[in-house]
């Protein structure tokens, strides 16, 4: 042997330290890769600085001079070990980061954890582990070393290797949304082992000589390196102890709100994925601190109820909601009554009372709502306006399961197999049936993002999934079954996008009704689309004069009859015998979808054309209309869909949405409502004094405010003609025809006299059309102020027309 060839043996216990160090950087580079979404952001490339250097600083430096710890040349004496140069072991420590940066780079996205990606990435780590080492040794200032040739190309293969499988099967359980904890702990050990793989490999070919001279002046032991590896690794410990809290933490907060009134946002890009946070979640604020469906008084929170169809109504005028936001907020702070409801204040400190039913919950949700939608809009750094219309139906969250009997034991509001009109029950037999309970419910706010949006919400740390890849932890989140998400997944997304309208176009549609089991009527709608009737198109962009004209002889005639009338036409000309084939296509496809052969046959036709809202033309603007032909029918109480694509669902709600649909936000006439609902102006209106003289009223509401609503500037003239009223009150109570009676002057350029003592006269076009007359002095309510309205004649507003809806529903002449 050499005598100048020094000996060498090992620390079992650094060994194992030295593995267990790099399997900590992997495990915590891993967890923080997991988080990061997008290339762009402040938030992800902090992610993307924090992966690299915890990998590189803790999994590789660290883990190379722990191991280093562990040899021990010339049988242990303390002068013979292992010296480093300080300036090559800082550039060992910044190399690997570097390297590793560009790496991690090209995996940001899922849709780049491509496999050539991945390939690229994987060799850039075994790179950075590889030449990290090198460099190392090569700072090695009392010895000089040799290497084994086949120790130095296995380590590399290692290295490369074990990176390209570690790296492979983590993102493809990334990009499949199973990636669960476990999952990602396990794939760490495989990306550990192509830095403790590699090092070893190297280190049992490597062999060590004494030095004849050696410069120490700069030098650094193996005592300094392995204190400050401690200091890596324990600073690593720490941020993975950190991750670790705050995803236990989001995880108890998802939990908690499975069993929580709660408003998420459900948005949509170009490719129908949907959008959620790392932790594969939709993002979400809680609206009430405390919440059981008895508070809403008889009726549950479901789309039938007229709290719902208010919300509803405001998700789609957030401009105008937006401005009563900061009044909605110092009165939930101001009452002792709707404080226990907020979010941010702890139910200990309030009286539970929640078995009591609250007789005016359904306005303070209402002001919860608007509240939570701007929280919710500030969390992920969206305007108010820009955040999405409400979902047509809540969804019921943390679900159990019960039998019949067991029900009878269970309030109504909590446990109700008929809680809406598309869950089917039996009423004939007293068997026990299971039955599912939510203690919670979701609304969501809909949106299809453009690119640019995406974009930016993904530079904010979310992630874009497909509906099939993470309706089952969404499932697992809200305690709901993985079909019951992933249905409402698919409808929402078809709600955002131009499919939830009808083509353009003549169409036949099938109208068909059923007594609902606790009040009005339900439609059968198709369950993808329920803003739609069951439809087949006649294909024609319009109806001609002469084809209504021939459509008439038909009118009020039952299916069988037009359809065997078809059959057995004769005199007609050609023209109108292909018309009336296409007639008959139409009825026959219409009666094949909705599945009920015999009732379809019976059911009545109407030649009546409705215009209904439809999908914009190419140069088109506003709201385009496509012509509507319909069937109607009334069914039983009893009767069920035969097709599973076919439900029931409230026709006050189907008809809510087709007036929204049909119309731009009207957010005048929803300011006079808010304003009367809640007693308060709008944040940007300007308040006028009590003094103000008739003339200057009456100017400003013309001039001044012509953009403004038409409460607030006729407020003034409202108080001098009520001799009675207390000077300086702020609240008029305005009844419908009042309100109609306002608007009409807003649309129609009206003005306003007034005659003391009388009220007010609203004039239209020089004619009178109503007088609100003052209340004389025997009133008890101080916040009312104007009762009785003389209408004379009041033109109908575009926007308070019935709806087709209800023309329809009015051919059954009930």
């Amino acid at each position: 042997m050499d005598s100048g060839k020094a000996s060498k043996t090992y620390q079992p216990g650094f060994i194992v330290l030295s593995c267990f160090v790099s399997l900590i950087g992997c495990i915590t580079t891993l967890e923080l890769l997991h988080r990061r979404t997008s290339t762009r952001g402040a938030y992800n490339w902090f992610l993307l600085f924090a992966s690299s250097f915890t990998m590189g600083a803790c999994g590789i430096w660290a883990m190379h001079f722990i191991g280093n710890r562990a040899v021990v040349l010339d049988h242990g004496r303390r002068s013979q070990q292992i010296l480093y140069s300080s300036a090559f072991t800082v550039m060992s420590f910044f190399l690997p980061i570097i390297v590793l940066l560009k790496a991690f780079y090209l995996l940001g996205t899922t849709s780049r954890a491509k496999l050539p990606f991945i390939i690229l990435a994987s060799i850039l780590t075994g790179t950075a582990v590889c030449c990290m080492h090198y460099l190392a040794d090569y700072g090695i200032l009392n010895y000089d070393y040799s290497y084994h040739i086949g120790n130095i190309v296995g380590s590399a293969v290692l290295a490369v290797a074990a990176c390209l499988t570690a790296l492979y099967i983590f993102f493809r359980l990334r990009e499949t949304w199973t990636d669960t904890w476990w999952k990602r702990i396990a794939c760490a050990p495989l990306l550990s082992s192509a830095v403790s793989g590699m090092h070893w490999t190297v280190a049992a070919g490597t062999e060590y000589t004494h030095k004849t001279t050696s410069s120490a002046s700069d030098a650094i032991n193996r005592t300094q390196t392995v204190i400050i590896c401690s200091a890596l690794s324990l600073a690593t410990c720490f941020l993975l102890l950190t991750v670790v809290i705050v995803r236990g933490r989001k995880n108890r907060l998802l939990h908690n709100r499975a069993q929580q009134l709660v408003l998420a946002c459900a948005y949509f890009d170009e490719s129908g994925r949907v959008m959620v946070t790392p932790e594969g979640a939709l993002p979400c604020q809680k609206i009430t601190n405390r919440f059981v469906e008895k508070t809403f008084g008889e009726d549950e929170l479901s789309r039938s109820h007229s709290t719902f169809l208010w919300v509803f109504r405001a998700s789609r005028n957030w401009p105008t909601v937006k401005a009563f936001i900061p009044a909605m907020i110092g009165r939930l702070d101001s009452d002792l009554e709707a404080r226990k409801y907020t979010p941010y204040r702890s139910s200990s400190s309030c009286r539970d009372d929640t078995s009591e039913t609250s007789t005016n919950f359904s306005t303070v949700f209402k002001q919860l709502f608007c509240v939570a939608a701007q929280q919710l809009a500030s969390s992920i750094h969206e305007p108010l306006e820009k955040m999405g219309a409400l979902f047509e139906e809540p969804l019921e969250t943390g679900m159990r399961h019960l039998t019949t009997h067991d029900s009878r034991s269970v309030s109504p509001s909590v446990c109700n197999p008929s809680r809406d009109s598309n869950k089917e029950f039996d009423l004939e037999h007293n068997t026990p049936q299971l039955h599912d309970f939510g203690r919670g419910k979701y609304l969501f706010l809909n949106r299809r993002l453009s690119k640019v949006d995406a974009v930016k919400l993904g530079a904010l740390g979310y992630r874009f999934a497909p509906i099939n890849q993470i309706s089952e932890p969404l499932a697992k989140n809200m305690e709901v079954s993985n079909p019951t998400i992933n249905s409402y997944l698919e409808r929402m997304k078809i709600c955002a996008s131009p499919e939830h309208l009808l083509p353009p176009g003549v169409h036949l549609a099938c109208f068909i009704l059923r007594p609902s089991v606790s009040k009005s009527f339900d439609v059968l709608v198709p369950e993808r689309t329920q803003n739609q009737l069951p439809y087949s198109s006649l294909h024609l962009d319009r109806l001609n004069g002469w084809q209504s004209a021939f459509l008439q002889r038909f009118d009020d005639w039952v299916v069988k009859d037009i359809l065997s009338a078809i059959i057995n036409e004769t005199g007609s000309t050609e023209v109108e015998k292909a018309f009336l084939w296409q007639l008959h296509a139409s009825l026959v496809q219409l009666v094949d979808l909705v599945g009920d052969t015999d009732a379809i046959m019976n059911s009545v036709f109407s030649a009546r054309p409705f215009q209904a809202t439809c999908r914009a033309t190419e140069g088109i603007h506003g709201p385009a209309t496509c012509t509507l032909l319909t069937i109607r029918l009334m069914n039983n109480i009893y009767s069920k869909s035969e097709r599973n694509e076919m439900v029931y669902t409230p026709l006050s709600f189907f008809s809510a949405q087709q007036q929204l649909d049909s119309m731009e936000a009207n957010s005048e006439g929803f300011t006079i409502k808010l304003t009367k609902e809640f007693g308060y102006q709008p944040s940007t209106v300007t308040r006028h004094s009590n003094r103000s003289s008739l003339g200057s009223s009456t100017k400003d509401s013309r001039d001044t405010h012509k953009d403004a609503p038409l409460l607030p500037t006729l407020m003034p003239a409202l108080r001098r003609g009520a001799s009675t009223a207390r000077a300086g009150e702020e609240s008029i109570i305005f009844s419908t025809m009042e309100e109609r009676c306002l608007r009409a002057v807003r649309v129609s350029g009206g003005s306003t006299t007034v005659s003391e003592g009388q009220g007010l006269d609203v004039v239209v076009a020089g004619q009178e059309i109503c007088r609100l007359s003052p209340l004389d002095s025997r009133f008890d309510d101080a916040d009312k102020k104007f009762a009785d309205v003389d209408m004379v004649m009041l033109p109908e507003m575009e926007y308070e027309k019935a709806g087709w809806v209800s023309d329809l529903f009015a051919l059954f002449k009930l």
